[in-house]
């Protein structure tokens, strides 16, 4: 019973803590901000770009610079959190990993440069994330298994982001 409470008490804070930095419905970025500050632990801010705009993101979905207050992500990703009711299950599952990933990075603690912690961390908390954004459990387990693909994807194609420690949910 202590354990249930301990973290019922943790995601009621946390989600007292993103109404706090989220002050209307239309504060779509101070939502994503909100969101990275509470996986990193201090106050971040999340930027939006195109791959037009940020060369980077023709390779990647989203990055930090370590030891920055801020993260760049694909407008695209942005969009799908801002308006989860207007995105498609596979870009809002892939969005919610992304900045939980990008989120751990700018976390200051000893292994946020190593890419397999950073992602195992980022697809274990992946539902806690989308509660925060205040999906339904219903959402939630329909947009998981995109979720998991993505990871599953990254850590086959890129083996420095797969840690053989992890204990990966398993829906089924």
């Amino acid at each position: 019973m202590g354990k249930i409470y301990h973290k019922t008490l943790v995601i009621s804070i946390l989600v007292l803590i993103l109404a706090l930095f989220v002050p209307t419905a239309g504060a779509g970025i101070q939502k994503l901000d909100a969101l990275a500050s509470i996986f990193a632990m201090r106050p971040v801010t999340v930027e939006c770009k195109t791959p037009a705009e940020d060369a980077i993101l023709h390779t990647a979905w989203g990055y930090v610079w370590l030891g920055s207050n801020y993260m760049t992500l694909d407008n695209s990703l942005c969009k799908a959190m801002v308006s989860p009711d207007e995105s498609s299950d596979w870009i809002l599952g892939g969005s919610i990993i992304v900045i939980i990933h990008e989120s751990y990075h700018l976390r200051n603690w000893d292994l946020q440069h190593n890419e397999a912690a950073v992602e195992c961390r980022a697809i274990r908390h992946f539902k806690v994330g989308a509660k925060l954004l205040g999906l339904s459990e219903k959402r939630i387990e329909r947009i998981f298994p995109w979720a998991l693909t993505f990871h599953w994807r990254l850590v086959t194609k890129f083996p420095e982001y797969f840690q053989k420690s992890c204990k990966v949910p398993n829906p089924w």
